[in-house]
This record gives C-alpha cells, sequence and structure tokens, in this order.
C-alpha cells in the first residue's frame, strides 16, 4: 500500500495496520518514519507525523548511503532489531524482488533519449 505522506488521516489509518503487518518496505522518507518523533522530546524531528513502520514484525529500508535524511538526523529505526538495510537503487532492487517473486523478467528500461513512462519516472532531490 502507498501511503502518500506520514500524519493525517492516511497515516492515522497505517499506522493503526503496522502491529499485523509482516513486512515494510520502507523506500525514501527517512524522516517520514524516525522513531525519535514519538521517543525522543530532545530531537529536531520530536513531533513530526510519522509513521510507525517499526511496529511491523520486520522492515527492509532502501537506502543509497547510511547518510541523513532531510532533517540530518541519524535514524535509530536503521538499526531496531527488526531492521534490515537494502543499500542501492531503490527501483532496480525493486523490480529484482518482483522479478524473482514471479520468476518472470521485468520489461527492459526505455532506449536511451527516449522519455520513460509517467509510472517509472523517478524523481531526483536538488
Amino acid at each position: 500500500m502507498a501511503v502518500p505522506r506520514a500524519g493525517g488521516a492516511a497515516g492515522d489509518e497505517i499506522n493503526d495496520d503496522f502491529t499485523e503487518t509482516s513486512v515494510v518496505l520502507v523506500i525514501g522518507a527517512d524522516d517520514t518514519v524516525h522513531p525519535a518523533a514519538m521517543d525522543d522530546p530532545s530531537s529536531p524531528v520530536a513531533g513530526m507525523p510519522v509513521l510507525r513502520v517499526w511496529e511491523a514484525e520486520q522492515m527492509i529500508v532502501f537506502k543509497r548511503s547510511m547518510a541523513s535524511g532531510y532533517a540530518g538526523v541519524q535514524n535509530p529505526l536503521f538499526f531496531r532489531e527488526n531492521s534490515s538495510m537494502l543499500f542501492g537503487d531503490a527501483k532496480q532492487s525493486v523490480d529484482a524482488i518482483l522479478q524473482a517473486l514471479t520468476g518472470r523478467a521485468q520489461a527492459p528500461p526505455p532506449s536511451a533519449g527516449q522519455p520513460r513512462p509517467a509510472s517509472t519516472r523517478t524523481r531526483t532531490r536538488p
């Protein structure tokens, strides 16, 4: 299930489901899954609405590196016992997982110079 942003009605609804969730894939959004927002009143992210993904049985966090998120604060989520990290390009990693689960190859990437369909475009940070 894709959640557009933490907090608000969508965040509250999904947060109630995490205790009954086997695996959560966290792709990007480092600060929106930051336990210190709830656990550490002295944290720069204290009080920020977050998705409580750490309540799931297992989390897999997709990251390019161990760099901190937008708030510049190391995320303790990465060091929890039920957390695993998958480093690299998230789209390529998800495609590989889907291929392994379905046993089918994914469509090849478009040729150089051709635009990618809207559903596969990625946004880069400035």
